[in-house]
């Protein structure tokens, strides 16, 4: 057997297996939620609330100090 034929073979196989594993049941929009998925949307989602919080603390910072030095003179 040849290398470009075994290339070939595997690169089959490889295709195949990538989409058995890819694969969702019909009439499902996306794959099923895993624990592992709920973690990581929470987590993603607490990521960008605490940068929205961070962001208006931030602001709240920055106009308090603008605020000072208006009052100050």
């Amino acid at each position: 057997m040849s290398s470009k034929m075994l290339l070939a073979m595997l690169v089959a196989v490889a295709s195949a297996g990538a989409t058995a594993a890819d694969y969702t049941a019909p009439g499902q929009l996306s794959p099923a939620s895993t624990p592992t998925q709920k973690i990581r949307d929470a987590a993603s989602k607490a990521a960008r609330e605490a940068q929205i919080a961070a962001q208006k603390a931030a602001d709240a910072a920055k106009a308090a100090a603008e605020q000072s030095k208006v009052n100050a003179g």
